[in-house]
């Protein structure tokens, strides 16, 4: 429980960091195009960052092209979730449209937590131990 605990903690650091490196490449790229394609490639480039982090730095786990290309529907579902339990709270007057996003991420970040320590483990799991990844 301890060491999941401190994957968590790194889980949270590196989406903190990757939210300030995607933020900083929108605001480079604004000088240079449109906001939406901006935020398009600022949004891809913080896809591709928050893989290479997750994948070292919180799971301890090999990259591979199957993790590469599975690791956006992470995000795909995180976001479906996270819309869907947005519309229901502030639709049905639970809370305001302001603050709902508060409660939405206490379901949706451990919900992104769980889905990519899945998503790592299973490839560790495949490969048989000691074959793969520290297993941090």
């Amino acid at each position: 429980m301890r060491r999941r605990g401190a994957r968590f903690l790194r889980y949270l650091a590196v989406g903190a960091a990757n939210t300030a490196a995607s933020y900083a490449v929108y605001l480079v790229l604004l000088r240079f195009m449109p906001y939406g394609w901006a935020y398009t490639i600022a949004f891809v480039a913080g896809i591709g960052l928050a893989y290479a982090l997750q994948s070292r730095f919180v799971f301890g786990a090999e990259a591979s092209w199957r993790t590469f290309f599975a690791f956006p529907l992470v995000y795909v579902v995180q976001y479906v979730v996270g819309l869907i339990a947005l519309r229901l709270l502030v639709e049905t007057g639970l809370m305001s449209r302001e603050l709902a996003l508060f409660a939405v991420l206490v379901v949706t970040v451990p919900a992104g937590f769980a889905m990519s320590r899945a998503l790592f483990a299973w490839r560790r799991w495949q490969a048989g131990p000691g074959q793969e990844g520290t297993g941090r």
